[in-house]
């Protein structure tokens, strides 16, 4: 679609051009959500710094589990407390 646009000669912007270059060098990195959340806009869940673009559940990590989990960060579940 850029290709087609440039050679009309229109003018193109491009935001987040550095995203765009990261995943199509597969150096962006998958967001893991709970089971029971959507996977609609679920990336926005994470910090623009951790460069998430895309998210899954775990287990549509099927039968690659075992050799994708030493390669996951897990974020610690807060403390729960119960109120006073």
């Amino acid at each position: 679609m850029f290709l087609g646009i440039h050679q009309a000669g229109l003018p193109i912007t491009i935001s987040d051009a550095e995203g765009i270059y990261k995943r199509l060098l597969a150096q962006d990195n998958f967001g893991i959500v709970p089971c029971y959340g959507s996977l609609h806009r679920a990336n926005q869940r994470f910090h623009e710094h951790e460069d998430v673009y895309d998210v899954l559940y775990f287990d549509d990590l099927g039968r690659y589990k075992r050799r994708i989990v030493p390669f996951i960060i897990w974020k610690p579940l807060p403390i729960l407390r119960p109120i006073n």
